[in-house]
C-alpha cells in the first residue's frame, strides 16, 4: 500500500493521541497529579475524536487536534512547573506535523511568553531557553527541507511527464512521418508501374500473338521489369508468340544483349516463341563489334513482317 501525506497524518495523529493518553495515565498511576493528569486525558480525547473525524474525511481535524496539542502544552505550564523533557517537545512535532511551520512559531511564542512569566523551572535559564529554541529551529529545518524535497521531487516528476509526452508527441510525429513516406513510396511505385505500362505495352496482333514495343533507353533493371511484365502477362493471356521491337532502341550493349537473351529464354520455358524485330543498323553494328550475336533468337525487320510470315534466323 502506497504512502500518502493523508495516511502519515493519521498515523501521526493516532500516536500523538496514543502518547497523549500513555502520559495522562503516567500522571495519573506514577505521580498522583490529578491535575497534569485531567489537562492531559482531556487532550488525548480531543486527539481520538480528530483522528476519528480525520479518517472519516473532515480534513479540520488536523488543525483542531494541533490546537489542543497547543492548548495542552500550555495548560501544563500554567498549572504546572514541568522540567525541560523531551514530553515538553512532543507539543511542539505534533503541531509543526499537523499544522505547519506558522502554528509552530505561535506555539514556541506563547510557551516561551507564558514559562518566562510565570517563571517555570524548564525555562529559568538561558541555556535551557537556548536549547528549547534550538529544538524548535531544528524541527522548522528539517520540515523546510522537506519541503524542498517534495518540491524538487514534483518538479522532477513534472519534467518527467513533459519529457515523455514530448518523446510520445516525436514518436507519434515520426510514425505520422513514417506513414507518409509509405503512402508516397507506394504511389511512386504505381506511378514507376503506369510509366512502365506505358513505356512498354503489350498489345494483342492476333489470337495469341502480342506485340512489344520498346522505346528509349534500355538497363538491366528496366529489362528484368519488362521479362517480368511479359512472364505474367504470357502465364495469364497464354500468348504463344511475343513481337518484342526494339526499333526505339538507340543503343544495346552487353549487358542488355545479354539480358534480352535471358527474356527470351524465360518466355520460351512458358511455352512462348520471341522474334525481335526494329534492330537497327547503329545497333547491329554495336552488336557485331562487340561480338554478340541473337543466335538462338528469331529477328526480323519489323512486326509487319513478322506477321506476313516473313522470319529469318541469324
Amino acid at each position: 500500500m502506497p504512502y500518502t501525506q493523508r495516511s502519515i497524518l493519521l498515523a501521526m495523529m493516532a500516536i500523538g493521541s496514543a502518547a497523549a493518553t500513555a502520559i495522562a495515565l503516567f500522571y495519573l498511576l506514577a505521580i498522583h497529579d490529578l491535575s497534569i493528569a485531567a489537562v492531559v486525558f482531556v487532550n488525548a480525547v480531543v486527539s481520538w475524536a480528530m483522528a476519528y473525524a480525520y479518517w472519516r474525511g473532515w480534513d479540520p481535524a488536523r488543525y483542531v487536534s494541533a490546537a489542543g496539542a497547543l492548548l495542552a502544552g500550555l495548560a501544563t505550564i500554567l498549572v504546572d512547573n514541568p522540567p525541560l523533557s523531551f514530553g515538553l517537545l512532543i507539543g511542539p512535532i505534533i503541531i509543526l506535523i499537523l499544522a505547519g511551520p506558522r502554528w509552530l512559531i505561535v506555539n514556541t511564542a506563547l510557551t516561551l511568553g507564558i514559562g518566562l512569566a510565570r517563571g517555570t523551572e524548564s525555562l529559568s535559564q538561558p541555556a535551557e531557553v537556548a536549547y528549547y529554541l534550538l529544538v524548535v529551529i531544528g524541527l522548522m529545518l528539517i520540515r523546510t527541507m522537506v519541503e524542498i524535497a517534495l518540491r524538487d521531487a514534483r518538479a522532477s516528476a513534472a519534467a518527467a511527464e513533459e519529457a515523455r509526452q514530448r518523446a510520445e508527441r516525436q514518436a507519434n510525429e515520426n510514425a505520422a512521418q513514417a506513414q507518409l513516406l509509405l503512402d508516397q513510396n507506394e504511389q511512386q511505385r504505381r506511378l514507376l508501374d503506369l510509366v512502365d505500362t506505358l513505356e512498354t505495352p503489350a498489345v494483342a496482333l492476333a489470337d495469341g500473338v502480342v506485340l512489344t514495343p520498346v522505346v528509349g533507353v534500355l538497363d538491366t533493371h528496366r529489362i528484368a521489369r519488362l521479362t517480368e511484365r511479359l512472364l505474367q502477362y504470357v502465364h495469364a493471356q497464354r500468348a504463344r508468340l511475343i513481337i518484342l521491337d526494339i526499333a526505339g532502341v538507340p543503343l544495346v550493349d552487353t549487358a542488355v544483349a545479354h539480358a534480352i537473351g535471358q527474356t527470351t529464354q524465360a518466355l520460351r520455358l512458358l511455352g512462348c516463341d520471341v522474334v525481335i524485330t526494329g534492330i537497327s543498323p547503329q545497333v547491329a553494328a554495336t552488336l557485331a563489334q562487340l561480338g554478340i550475336g541473337f543466335d538462338s533468337v528469331r529477328t526480323a525487320r519489323s512486326p509487319h513482317e513478322v506477321l506476313s510470315g516473313g522470319l529469318r534466323a541469324v
